[in-house]
C-alpha cells in the first residue's frame, strides 16, 4: 500500500473494506471502531453553513456489484450488477451529551434501503434498516468530507433452502443483520440543497445463528440530493 493512500483514515478504511481477501466482516468493524476512536482527532471543526441546521433527510442510489469476498462463496451466485436505494434521515448532535463533544459533533440517523443483489433467483433481494454515525473529517463552506457507519436489521428474500435454493451458499436466513459503511463528499449547491457523491460497502449475514453464513457483500458507488431542514 503507497504512503498516500494513509493520509486520511477514511481511504485506509474503504480500500481494507474492498479487499477480496478479508473474509471476516468482524474485522471490518473492528477496523471501523478503532478510526472512529481516531476520527475526532482528523476532524476540522467548522462554522460554516452545513452546521446550521437541525435535521436533514437524503435521497441516494447504490448502484454496485456482490463480491466473492471468500474462497468458498458460490461465484455462480454473481451474476449482473446490484441496484440499491436508499432513505436516510439525519439530525446534527448539538452537544447536550458528553459524546456529541467527545466525536466533534457527529450526525445520527436511521437510513432506510432496500435492492436487488443482482440475482433474483438464489439470492432476491435485500431490505434493511440501519441506525448510523456520520462522522465529519472535513469541513469547508461548500463541501463536507464524511464517514458514515451503521448496524441494523435486514431481511434477504432468498436464502438457502436445501429443496429450492440450494446453491445458496451464503445466506441461510432471511432475518439478518445489516452493516454499511460509507465515505464520500456532501457539496453544497444552495442553502438547502447538497449533492452526495460517495462509496458505499452494504454487509448482509446473521452472526452465524443460521447456516450457511459466509455473507452477502456489496460494494458500490453512490450518488444522492440532500435536503436541510432549518429550526
Amino acid at each position: 500500500m503507497k504512503g498516500d493512500s494513509l493520509q486520511i483514515p477514511g481511504f485506509f478504511l474503504f480500500q481494507q473494506i474492498l479487499r477480496p481477501s478479508i473474509a471476516s466482516f468482524f474485522r471490518i468493524f473492528l477496523l471501523a471502531c478503532i478510526l472512529m476512536i481516531i476520527f475526532p482527532f482528523c476532524q476540522v471543526k467548522g462554522q460554516g453553513l452545513l452546521n446550521q441546521y437541525d435535521w436533514s433527510v437524503t435521497g441516494s442510489y447504490h448502484p454496485g456489484k456482490v463480491i466473492q469476498h471468500n474462497s468458498k462463496f458460490n461465484g455462480a451466485l454473481i451474476k449482473k450488477p446490484a441496484h440499491f436505494g436508499e432513505v436516510s434521515f439525519a439530525a446534527q448532535t448539538k452537544g447536550s451529551a458528553l459524546w456529541h463533544q467527545l466525536l466533534n459533533y457527529p450526525e445520527s440517523g436511521l437510513a432506510l434501503i432496500g435492492g436487488s443483489f443482482g440475482n433474483r433467483d438464489e439470492l432476491g433481494f435485500g431490505y434493511g434498516a440501519i441506525p448510523f454515525v456520520k462522522f465529519r473529517l472535513h469541513d469547508s463552506k461548500i463541501a463536507r468530507l464524511f464517514f458514515r457507519m451503521g448496524i441494523g436489521v435486514g431481511v434477504v428474500t432468498e436464502p438457502y433452502d436445501a429443496l429450492e435454493n440450494p446453491s445458496n451458499n451464503a445466506i441461510g436466513s432471511k432475518v439478518n443483520n445489516i452493516a454499511q459503511f460509507v465515505f464520500g463528499v456532501d457539496w453544497k449547491l444552495d442553502q438547502y440543497w447538497h449533492l452526495r457523491a460517495a462509496a458505499s460497502y452494504t454487509h448482509f449475514s446473521n452472526g452465524r445463528i443460521q447456516h450457511p453464513n459466509l455473507g452477502v457483500n456489496t460494494p458500490a458507488g453512490v450518488v444522492g440530493l440532500r435536503y436541510h431542514f432549518k429550526s
